[in-house]
């Protein structure tokens, strides 16, 4: 599979999937895979620029990725705990088909920095993603006050799965040809879908992948979407092939991502936007909140997010990004120092 792009008057990159623009993907696939290593000296090459995006702490940091990525406003805001990977994990694309960042806050008080931000993009929606538990009553209060009380909504469910489902429904009412499936039990995988999935407009699904054949309620939700594409992200270990060969018994056509670890199953990913777009981005892939954050921006502008170690970028993934034919431009770190260091920035490879 690979993709390419054009130009709409928004300025937006449309992506979708063609046979001709494989090239950069079969050169990437035909370059051997680096044994990993000790840091390798600094290596930012000519032409490349090296920028971060961060701040003291997870809120601010979705903020100062949400007044770079959309610095004239937008229409709508997805709100999500700071605490939690789940929900914010299926925001991610929903808010990039929507065109607007996903923010992030405490669940039982509105950060102050990100009502500061909301304020200043000015949306007719903010969209509440989980239930009370998640963004408490309290915080719907506090935006209600910002935007209005119409313009506050709350999209939920009993658990991660069914949030999941609800964000597909409400976002994509006249269904979707194509969804990412990923465990909702961890979020590497799913953190790896979201631009792509973003940037081609269609959902994420959490699903409980271990089981040996697909849930009802994963196999009436693709029903209703008119899903006859799943792509699984994540080897048979977080999907089993119980349940990967269940959709396709039930007529949806698989494909899957699945590398020998986090840092390769995002590689494999990501090499479905990489040269879409100028950019990349680099977040830990040892924890979640700032590639969530970043994610519904990714996905707007289709930029691939790379996972990084926190003091080194996987070789296999840096000779991606510096493929000559990648034509990138700007690497944004997503997140301070504290979760990738100087050599990350320096673009050292392990």
């Amino acid at each position: 599979m690979s993709l390419t792009s054009s130009a709409p008057a928004s300025g937006r990159a449309r992506v979708r999937r063609t046979v001709a623009a494989g090239l950069l993907a079969a050169a990437l696939t035909a370059t051997a895979v680096p044994a990993a290593s000790a840091a390798q000296p600094a290596a930012v090459p000519p032409g490349v620029e090296v920028d971060r995006l961060g701040g003291s702490n997870r809120m601010k940091t979705s903020v100062e990725i949400s007044k770079t990525y959309f610095p004239g406003g937008s229409s709508v805001v997805y709100l999500a705990t700071a605490h939690d990977f789940a929900d914010a994990l299926v925001a991610g694309p929903a808010a990039a088909t929507e065109g607007g960042p996903v923010l992030l806050t405490p669940a039982g008080a509105l950060d102050p920095t990100v009502a500061e931000e909301i304020k200043r993009l000015a949306p007719y929606k903010v969209v509440l993603v989980g239930g009370e538990g998640a963004v408490s009553q309290t915080v719907a209060d506090s935006v209600a006050g910002i935007v209005g009380e119409k313009a506050v909504e709350r999209v939920g469910g009993d658990n991660r799965y069914e949030t999941a489902a609800n964000i597909a429904r409400s976002v994509f009412p006249e269904g979707a040809e194509e969804a990412y499936l990923a465990t909702g039990l961890d979020y590497p995988d799913a953190l790896s879908a979201a631009p792509l999935a973003g940037a081609l407009e269609v959902p994420v699904v959490l699903v409980r992948g271990t089981s040996t054949s697909p849930d009802a309620e994963t196999v009436a939700l693709l029903d209703e979407l008119g899903i006859f594409q799943a792509s699984l992200v994540g080897g048979n270990g977080v999907i089993s092939a119980g349940f990967q060969s269940g959709l396709e018994a039930d007529g949806i056509d698989t494909f899957r991502y699945s590398g020998k670890d986090r840092y390769h199953t995002n590689l494999l990913v990501n090499r479905e936007l990489l040269g879409i777009s100028r950019e990349v981005m680099l977040a830990t892939g040892m924890n979640y909140p700032d590639a969530l954050a970043g994610a519904a921006s990714a996905g707007w502008h289709a930029t691939p997010i790379y996972l990084s170690r926190p003091t080194c970028v996987p070789a296999a993934s840096l000779k991606d990004i510096l493929h000559a034919d990648a034509g990138v431009e700007l690497v944004t770190l997503l997140g301070g120092e504290g979760v990738l260091s100087q050599k990350v920035a320096n673009l050292e490879s392990c």
